[in-house]
């Protein structure tokens, strides 16, 4: 396991203050309760133990918030870094350095159709489909999914296992006999970048237009999107919530299916 330095920290997060030793490194993010001297832990604001937490842990690094008094604390060999918002910080160092990226790639098992237009840094996992779309430099698509034509994905967009993208849309007229004839379906899907698409959620393709996933929006678990429907930038649809069709939802939007 690669060991990380304090400057490695500084250079991705907001920081107000670091205090006690400088030389500290770390291998691991753990929790409180777990941390070793290889470790970097966050101390959330409010906590009533923080200084004792301090005192007491054997992490070599710790996030914690830029109003705590470190007035007769003794921080031996630990490093204290001081800013707004841990947590966030926090994250963003397990997110940066810590976090196993999928190799760049298409999986032996993928299918790819022959006109797909696939950028640089592309990661496609196994027994994936790809019919005639795009996807941007960066972006993962897991295994076991499957991408219809028509379907444009951008840059740095995460779509987890079993996504289905730019299906059929379920909607039937009735003819003068009364019998059900599906409608035709020959539009496509557009992500933007920066979008995250859990795990077994289908997003059907729009009937002539497209069905629109704004940059930077984040997506759950089992979630339906209907076609033609309008996501909107940096917004959040939680675990199974059902989108209908040609609904629009605004940009920073959270949507949840619970009460």
């Amino acid at each position: 396991m690669k060991s990380y330095v304090l400057l490695d920290i500084l250079r991705i997060i907001k920081y107000s203050d670091v205090i006690g030793n400088k030389n500290a490194s770390f291998r691991y993010a753990k929790p409180i309760e777990d941390a070793d001297e290889n470790s970097v832990i966050c101390i959330e604001p409010g906590n009533k133990l923080r200084d004792e937490l301090i005192r007491s842990s054997l992490a070599s690094i710790i996030i914690t918030d830029d109003i705590l008094s470190l007035d007769n604390l003794n921080l031996n060999s630990k490093c204290v870094i001081l800013t707004e918002n841990p947590r966030n910080e926090f994250l963003r160092v397990i997110s940066a350095l810590l976090l196993e990226r999928p190799k760049k790639g298409v999986h032996e098992s993928a299918v790819i159709h022959k006109k797909a237009s696939i950028q640089i840094e592309v990661s496609i996992g196994p027994n994936s489909y790809i019919g005639k779309c795009s996807i941007g430099k960066g972006s993962i698509i897991q295994g076991n999914c499957y991408i219809h034509d028509n379907t444009i994905i951008g840059e740095d967009v995460k779509i987890q296992a079993g996504v289905v993208i730019g299906s059929e849309g379920f909607c039937n007229i009735r003819n003068y006999e009364g019998e059900l004839e599906s409608r035709p379906f020959i539009g496509g899907v557009i992500i933007e970048d920066n979008v995250d698409i859990g795990a077994n959620t289908c997003i059907d393709r729009g009937t002539i237009g497209n069905t629109i996933i704004g940059q930077g929006a984040k997506i759950d678990k089992f979630v339906q999107i209907g076609y033609n429907a309008v996501i909107g930038k940096h917004s959040e649809i939680k675990a199974s919530v059902k989108i209908n069709n040609s609904v629009v939802i605004e940009d920073y939007a959270v949507v949840s299916a619970s009460k």
